[in-house]
């Protein structure tokens, strides 16, 4: 992917999230907000969940941007589904989508920014993420590494790779490169996960940069910087690789 498309969709981190378990419906709105960012031009990603269970599965403070929820659904319900984010202090924007309005006053409980009253109309939808747009406070990501040079602050977007040797973390970079002490797994931590798989046993690479994966081996890349490496992926990553590859691009269309 060149660099300019990757400038334009920078810290696409800004995932908006819709759970939903009428899909017909769950893909309206899915199409409609990807339209909208793409007129806007905002980096936007859309994940989409049948119920609520789905969602805390895949659910990580801080991770989305913005919840459409379905208020009926099986299980857990998208009311409750909010008072559990909530109760966890995750201020995440919230828009009900309902077929009725019953449940209004549950909305300010959980101080809902929208009711969307089924069916949706484009406008009254539009109107609403525009709304989200103006609250969202958005930054860049960035990872502060304590090297043996001082503290650097690094945007996560220009991380080609983390590999560890021995007790030691290497940081392959746009900046160059760095030594950090320190383990994989506190890395992670710090990581927007949705932008980084494990592809070998101790070696991280970030999805950003991924131009190819062919057998047993994927190609990292970086035309402004002149970068480009070859990095194995072991035989029981591969599907997971794969997949993760898949998903990061088809999100992002």
């Amino acid at each position: 992917m060149k660099r300019l498309e990757c400038m334009k969709w920078r810290e696409a981190g800004m995932i908006f999230g819709i759970c939903e378990d009428n899909l017909p419906e769950a893909n309206w709105l899915n199409d409609a907000i990807v339209t909208w960012a793409k007129e806007k031009n905002h980096p936007v990603i859309v994940k989409k969940y049948e119920d609520a269970e789905r969602f805390w599965f895949d659910y990580e403070q801080g991770k989305f941007a913005a919840l459409f929820l379905d208020i009926k659904m099986p299980g857990e319900n998208g009311v409750d589904l909010a008072k559990g984010l909530r109760r966890k202090g995750d201020r995440v924007p919230v828009v009900f989508v309902t077929g009725e309005e019953e449940y209004l006053a549950d909305g300010y409980e959980v101080e809902a920014v929208h009711y969307l009253i089924k069916p949706v109309a484009s406008q009254k939808l539009r109107d609403c993420l525009e709304r989200i747009w103006q609250r969202l406070d958005y930054e860049p990501r960035y990872v502060l590494l304590q090297t043996d040079k001082g503290s650097i602050k690094i945007r996560q977007q220009d991380i080609y790779k983390i590999e560890v040797f021995g007790h030691q973390l290497y940081y392959d970079t746009a900046e160059g490169n760095f030594s950090v002490n320190s383990s994989l797994k506190t890395a992670e931590k710090e990581l927007q996960n949705s932008w980084f798989v494990c592809c070998y046993r101790g070696i991280l690479v970030n999805l950003w940069h991924v131009e190819s994966i062919v057998g047993s081996s994927l190609t990292l890349v970086d035309n402004e910087h002149g970068y480009r490496q070859d990095v194995p992926v072991s035989r029981r990553l591969s599907g997971a690789v794969n997949q993760a590859f898949i998903d990061f691009y088809r999100n992002r269309k």
